[in-house]
């Protein structure tokens, strides 16, 4: 995934976040995603983006998103963090054609904010991913 280019028309993973928990699993309440880059790049040129994760029951889940929009889970819906585990979000995104109006250029998706609730204590935290503002600026092209 670093280093990796998408063409117009495809899709590829933009960004992983992985999370880690101790002492108590969490629930994931709410998760926004954004951009270093221009808003108004993203929308002439990106087709969909979409995370994919794990919720509790081990089920793989995916939802679409916007960036700049937040999204928000009734606990038990959305992403899971195991006590003493970790749990990763990918996000996949998928460039439009050149005939959609897609123009080479290159994107980077970051996670600007995000929230949990604990499992037992019902406490709810702010959480950091582990590479929250680690991630690579991939390029696409025709």
């Amino acid at each position: 995934y670093p280093g990796t280019i998408i063409y117009f028309g495809y899709g590829g993973i933009a960004s992983k976040f992985v999370f880690n928990s101790t002492n108590e699993g969490f629930f994931i309440t709410h998760l926004t995603f954004g951009s270093l880059d221009e808003l108004a790049i993203y929308k002439a040129d990106v087709a969909l983006i979409k995370i994919d994760f794990k919720n509790k029951n081990g089920n793989q889940s995916y939802y679409n998103v916007d960036l700049g929009s937040g999204i928000n889970w009734t606990p038990g819906y959305g992403p899971y963090i195991p006590k003493d585990g970790s749990m990763e979000i990918v996000v996949w995104i998928y460039i439009k054609s050149k005939q959609s109006g897609a123009i080479e250029g290159e994107l980077s998706i970051d996670l600007l904010g995000d929230t949990a609730i604990g499992e037992d204590s019902g406490v709810v935290v702010n959480i950091d991913s582990m590479e929250t503002n680690n991630h690579p600026i991939m390029p696409y092209v025709p």
